[in-house]
């Protein structure tokens, strides 16, 4: 960057120059991205500093389609895009691979129009082009000196031009050269009355024939003698198709980022109180699940809200990133076209209803939409939703330093043929690229992290060594693991690993099986075993002999509910709850489970796995179950702590409660877990701990006291009072006195 500026000043091109470096607008106070605000005073110092040096719009976003499967989000891109109606769909896995799409706008209506280049990489070029264009037009037109362009000359690039290509080389290797300052205002003026102006010959390829190109333009419609207009209004537009199966939510949570637009898709045709039916990956069989479709619908929404930074606007009214409710299979309803419209309207209302009070419902945009993609493109409705779309998009163009972007073109290509690159290359990369103080570089990664560009985690020992360029290699690497496994993979010689697969414990062996199409090296295959433990797919078995690992993989169980919460254990066991803010994410119970036998677990004993239920020894005298229990139609995180019989003790102790040394330890660690993944980004959502009280017998019923600390000896419940000292000597180490055992 820093040496293609460089070498404009050499060519005369001034103008240009300062278009690339000065700010766009330097009385006009810049909004700071949401992301870089929720990091602190520091990084937005860093990201004004940035700013300085060269700033430029970002016209680019992302639309993200989320919804169960079969509901039709994948035929309502095709209707966006005026493709050929399929009814037959295939259907999509954890998340379809990205379009890229810009919307444009005629006189009559709107539409999409599909593109092969990234954002950041769109931008870049075009904001190159506009500096050089209004340069060589401003000289034609002034007829100040001659423009090697001026008489339809060819420009004649340099392929190797070493501001695209000091990066070129793989796993971001340092060039010979090294990007040169572009020097002080007076150095910049001296050099330009010692610079003759000369024909652009060493601009990128690709740059050049763009310049070229608009030059022509400008020519052939006259444009050279009036105020001259620049391309870049385009808004460049990603869109994310996910996968509808509950299974992959702890995946799709990387990509929910705040300054996105969000399509909630449900088929009309469901009963919104029936329970939703979905399919379970791991076999491709059909069941019901716990939650209906209503609850579902909500839950997209809510996992938006949790999963989303806060205090992120798009205008007074309407939080970010704003959610849009498209109801498809309108054709489908009953009656004439004004009836389907009516009963469409009936069932907007209800959930409507459903969201009334909801903290997440200022995200919800007032307008819900019927959609049949089965029709042709003018009557489908798909305009109405696209204009919409794009209305919010136009809200949500950013300024960022302009070396950022060139940061995210060189990511682009580098991803092309490395998923992953260690850090100090991608930092290498980032200097080339002309971001010289560490603080920007720092802060630059964390805001790729945060917008779902990469993957960086500085503060994680196994994975601060690597920055993870592809995700959606990510997800297919991850898929290989938690969904149905193609049958080409599972010859005869793996036959008992893959039954235990199905049992949710996965052999070292299967899984390099199963990634042998990514020929990873060890170190390779290392670090992402640790980025799956990361993220609570998987926990290493602790074992004492063997050479090969073996994995818990909770997500491969079967989705069976049971009535698993135990009972008849007396004073033997103690139970605490949890949850979110009245909520427990689907993911929560996975994550937090995985980490606990991962801390818990004891040297070649087998925890026992079944959906949504966890028990192993964690000591020679120490049980404990994790399970999710569901309390007045709410789902809680139960933990029962409970303390082993000893069959004819000789040395031991007959004591008959769980030790309070291991009731802190287990509680500690729960929370302090549970607290990261409500700090995540989630907004909204608060731990929040319970006790059953005695007056209910029945856990379905049970009367839930919320407890903050546990600094009382008695609760109240109705116009009694339930004794509580007990908690308090497990969970506090508090022994009561004489005068207090007394009084109770």
């Amino acid at each position: 960057m820093a040496e293609f500026i460089d070498r404009l000043e050499r060519q005369g091109l001034f103008h240009a120059v300062e278009a690339l470096t000065k700010d766009v607008d330097s009385k006009a106070m810049v909004e700071i991205p949401i992301e870089i605000l929720a990091r602190g005073p520091k990084a937005q110092k860093a990201f004004n500093e940035a700013l300085s040096e060269g700033e430029t719009e970002v016209n680019h976003g992302t639309t993200i389609f989320l919804g169960l499967e079969r509901v039709g989000k994948t035929s309502t891109i095709g209707s966006f895009l005026k493709h050929p109606f399929n009814a037959n769909e295939d259907i999509t896995d954890a998340i379809a691979n990205t379009r890229t799409v810009i919307p444009q706008e005629s006189s009559d209506e709107l539409y999409w129009k599909e593109t092969d280049q990234s954002g950041a990489t769109g931008i870049y070029e075009e904001k190159m082009v506009d500096a050089i264009v209004k340069e060589l037009s401003e000289k034609e037109r002034g007829n100040k000196v001659p423009v090697a362009i001026a008489n339809n000359t060819k420009i004649s690039p340099d392929i190797v031009d070493k501001a695209e290509m000091s990066t070129d080389n793989i796993e971001g290797q340092s060039s010979s050269g090294g990007s040169r300052s572009v020097g002080t205002e007076p150095e910049r003026k001296k050099r330009r009355k010692n610079t003759q102006t000369q024909p652009i010959d060493t601009v990128p390829e690709k740059i050049a024939s763009k310049v070229q190109e608009r030059m022509n333009q400008i020519k052939f419609k006259g444009e050279a003698t009036t105020e001259w207009q620049k391309s870049g209004k385009d808004f460049i537009m990603n869109i994310w198709d996910f996968g509808g199966q509950p299974i992959y939510h702890v995946i799709q949570r990387i990509f929910l980022v705040s300054f996105a637009i969000v399509c909630v898709v449900f088929n009309l045709e469901d009963d919104l109180d029936a329970p939703a039916k979905v399919r379970d990956p791991t076999t491709g069989k059909m069941y019901e699940h716990r939650m209906t479709n209503l609850e579902f619908i909500l839950y997209w929404i809510r996992s938006v809200y949790t999963n989303s930074r806060p205090d992120s606007k798009l205008d007074d009214s309407q939080l970010s990133p704003s959610v849009l409710v498209i109801g498809t299979h309108l054709g489908s309803l009953k009656g004439n076209e004004q009836e389907q419209k009516n009963k469409a309207e009936e069932i907007f209302c209800k959930i409507r209803q459903a969201l009334a009070g909801k903290p997440y419902e200022a995200m919800v945009f007032s307008t819900f939409f019927a959609i049949e993609n089965s029709l042709p493109f003018s009557k489908s409705n798909a305009s109405s939703i696209m204009s919409q779309i794009f209305k919010f998009a136009k809200k949500m163009v950013r300024i960022l330093p302009l070396k950022w972007l060139h940061v995210q073109h060189e990511i682009q290509k580098k991803k092309q043929k490395n998923i992953y690159l260690p850090t100090n290359k991608v930092i290498d990369l980032i200097s080339q690229c002309g971001v010289k103080v560490e603080a920007q570089r720092v802060l630059l990664l964390e805001y790729l992290h945060d917008v779902g560009e990469i993957l960086y985690f500085p503060d994680d020992e196994d994975l601060k060594r690597n920055i993870v360029l592809d995700l959606m290699k990510i997800v297919d690497m991850f898929k290989t693991v938690i969904t149905v496994i193609d049958p080409d993979l599972q010859g005869p010689v793996l036959r008992d690993a893959w039954r235990r697969l199905d049992s949710g414990i996965l052999e070292e062996r299967l899984l390099r099986h199963l990634w042998k199409k990514f020929n990873f090296s060890k170190e390779t295959f290392n670090f992402f075993i640790s980025l799956m433990q990361k993220f609570g797919l998987v926990c290493e078995k602790k074992l004492t002999t063997g050479d090969e690992r073996v994995f818990y993989v909770l997500s491969r169980l079967k989705p069976k509910r049971v009535d698993s919460s135990p009972t008849g254990y007396g004073r033997c066991a103690v139970s605490i709850f949890h949850d979110f803010s009245n909520y427990l994410p689907d993911d929560v119970f996975q994550r937090g489970a995985t980490k606990f036998i991962d801390k818990f677990q004891v040297e070649d004993n087998e925890a026992k796995l079944s959906y949504e239920h966890v028990e192993l020894s964690i000591d020679e005298l120490h049980h404990v179950v994790l399970n999710v229990a569901t309390i007045k139609h709410r789902r809680m995180l139960q933990t029962t702590i409970i303390r082993l019989k000893i069959i004819k003790p000789d040395q031991l102790p007959e004591e008959d409660e769980p030790s309070p040394t291991v009731c802190k330890k287990v509680l500690s660690f729960l929370e302090e877990n549970l607290k990261v993944f409500c700090q995540s980004g989630a907004r909204g959502v608060e731990l929040t701990k319970y006790i059953q009280c005695e007056c209910s017998p029945n856990m379905k019923d049970a009367h839930m006291h919320i407890v903050h600390k546990f600094n009382k000896n008695v609760l109240p419940c109705g116009s009694d009072r339930m004794e509580v000292m007990r908690y308090r000597r497990l969970f506090e180490g508090y022994e009561p006195q004489l005068q207090e055992k007394e009084s109770i």
